[in-house]
């Protein structure tokens, strides 16, 4: 399957949070702490140009957003090729509005021909919010709308028994709002050719999922569709629309012959 496109903190009124991203931990997560001198009291952004985020997840209570991009080092002071940055989100209309600047301060002058090197670091941001917030989409101010939960409109699929949901979630590195859901058989880990099934959902826009070079059109409840195969794993890859919407649902032959996943696709309902 190929998918073509990829710690203290200060909580101020009406679900605002600001903190700024530090060092990361021995797991690569960057932590974060208050930065007093870079509140927002108000319910407008921070100024400063706002960084492209890649990813913003939401805790299972609605009470921390976590917030994922690419920046520089871990800041040091006594090093000018590292970064400092703070964060900020907000309700804004039911979309978690999120805001990410880089305030690192002013570093005397270097000597003539010094450079850094042009290497992006992976830097998280947690915010805690003042109350829980509801919504399914938030939006970084400088990158596109982001799904936080299962988004109202997810399709349902009507797998047999013995098939159980491992993961739900939005694609990273996928277009935006693209969901995708994976199962796998009982009685397997699902990290073989066989024994798991995706289907991922892609809101208001065609899927650009591929699969293998065996390619061929199908039909799925008589809309056209494409079916790719990989005939060394078994590979199975369904492409069609429903209602505005991409689907691609990824199997293997031993677990869905092609016509069974084409029915299977063709169950596919809307709750």
């Amino acid at each position: 399957m190929r998918v073509i496109g990829s710690v203290a903190v200060i909580v101020a009124a009406g679900l605002l949070a600001v903190a700024c991203a530090l060092g990361p931990t021995p797991t690569g997560v960057t932590e974060a702490t208050a930065s007093p001198e870079n509140l927002a009291n108000g319910p407008n952004p921070p100024p400063g140009e706002a960084l492209r985020v890649d990813l913003i997840t939401l805790s299972e209570d609605g009470r921390t957003v976590t917030i994922q991009f690419v920046g520089g080092k871990d800041y040091d002071p006594d090093d000018p090729c590292s970064n400092h940055y703070f964060g900020w989100a907000r309700d804004v209309d039911g979309v978690l509005q999120v805001k990410v600047v880089d305030d690192t301060p002013p570093f005397p002058p270097l000597p003539e021909g010094f450079a850094c090197d042009a290497v992006g670091y992976g830097r998280t941001i947690s915010l805690e919010l003042d109350r829980p917030f509801l919504g399914d989409r938030a939006q970084g101010l400088a990158g596109p709308i982001h799904l936080l939960r299962p988004p109202a409109g997810l399709v349902e699929l009507p797998l047999p028994n013995g098939w159980t949901l491992q993961n739900s979630a939005q694609d990273v590195g996928a277009p935006p709002l693209q969901w995708s859901r994976r199962w796998t058989l009982d009685g397997t880990d699902g990290t073989g050719d066989a024994g798991q099934v995706v289907l991922q959902q892609r809101f208001g826009g065609p899927s650009s999922t591929t699969g293998g070079d065996e390619v061929r059109e199908v039909r799925v409840n008589g809309s056209e569709a494409r079916l790719f195969h990989q005939p060394e794993s078994g590979e199975l890859v369904l492409v069609w629309m429903s209602d505005g919407d991409g689907l691609a649902l990824v199997a293997n032959e031993a677990d869905f012959p092609v016509d069974q996943l084409i029915k299977l696709a063709e169950g596919v309902t809307r709750p």
